[in-house]
């Protein structure tokens, strides 16, 4: 009897026990499996990525889809000479990543990209030596080029490399890697939209040369030097370019040469540029010029719909422009 009674009595300061302390054990577990919960259903923040030019915001969202803010500098003028806003320079030293052309083009931005704390991917510099054209090699002494240098550059690289879609294709390899490496957790979403971006710049590209080929040979006039990238890839060429610095008119001499090349041609297209203001060439010939804009910064691109990739808009509405003045010839 003794023994069966220190058995009750050691039951109940067993339940005792758990009451007082049962109930704040398994509290302590829930609490801890709801944090587990709510941390393994965390969003990662969204990178900050700040962009120079309307075409690199294109291909960056192109990529990042909706795991990124992407947001782009001010566009109070154009890339070879720009001042920058207090807000566009606060932007950069909060940015996790900057995608610019590079110092070779943006001197402007040369600074705030070493200040920022930002991993910085200038397209120029990662994309490989084969897809840059070096303009000076190629123009030599010419009255074109003779003394002067592609935007005060000399012997540099031809920086309009947005308007290579080979090149962009290599530069959205490397953004990707990037991004992946930044955002382990969004590494699938970045790989698959690179691949979509770079399958459909390679169906685009074959369309775009179907495109321009009943228009090879056509005349026409292009403002400044932005487009050799794009007619090299789509087989066109320009008869000239009307100014080396997009800054500075035409000279005298130079619309002297322009009259020389437009002797004997009865028709041409003259592309010029929002940036830049209008040159009028019908003084220097009798030819019937047919002017018409061309935007190789993408200014006044809308949004396209939400299935569009928006480079390949961006590019198509390049060569539609192109095609759609030469087929007036």
């Amino acid at each position: 009897m003794q023994f069966s009674g220190y058995l009750q009595t050691l039951s109940k300061g067993v339940v005792a026990c758990w009451s007082s302390l049962g109930w704040a054990v398994l509290f302590g577990v829930c609490v801890s499996l709801m944090t587990l919960n709510v941390s393994a259903n965390e969003t990662p923040q969204k990178l900050q990525v700040v962009v120079s030019i309307p075409p690199l915001k294109f291909i960056a969202e192109d990529v990042m889809g909706e795991q990124a803010d992407v947001r782009l500098i001010s566009q109070n003028g154009s890339p070879h000479h720009k001042v920058m806003r207090p807000s566009d320079i606060q932007m950069l030293l909060d940015a996790d990543l900057i995608l610019w052309v590079g110092q070779e083009l943006e001197q402007y931005l040369v600074r705030f990209v070493n200040r920022s704390k930002a991993t910085s991917l200038p397209l120029i510099a990662h994309t490989s030596e084969e897809n840059h054209r070096h303009p000076d090699e190629e123009h030599g002494a010419s009255d074109d080029h003779a003394g002067h240098s592609h935007h005060g550059h000399n012997n540099s690289v031809d920086p309009h490399l947005w308007m290579s879609p080979t090149a962009v294709q290599e530069y959205v390899a490397v953004l990707r890697d990037h991004l992946s490496a930044m955002t382990p957790a969004h590494a699938h979403d970045f790989k698959t939209n690179s691949e979509r971006l770079m399958a459909a710049i390679d169906e685009s590209r074959l369309a775009w040369q179907v495109q321009v080929k009943p228009y090879i040979g056509q005349p026409y006039f292009v403002y400044h030097d932005a487009y050799a990238y794009l007619e090299r890839e789509l087989g066109l060429d320009s008869v000239a370019v009307l100014t080396v610095n997009p800054g500075v008119k035409p000279s005298a001499k130079k619309l002297g040469q322009l009259s020389r090349q437009l002797s004997g041609v009865t028709q041409a297209c003259v592309f010029y540029e929002p940036e830049f203001q209008q040159v009028k060439l019908d003084r220097v010939t009798t030819a019937q010029l047919h002017y018409q804009l061309l935007d190789p910064l993408g200014s006044k691109q809308s949004l396209p719909s939400s299935d569009t990739l928006q480079y390949i808009e961006f590019i198509s509405r390049l060569v539609g422009d192109l095609t759609g003045c030469l087929s007036k010839l």
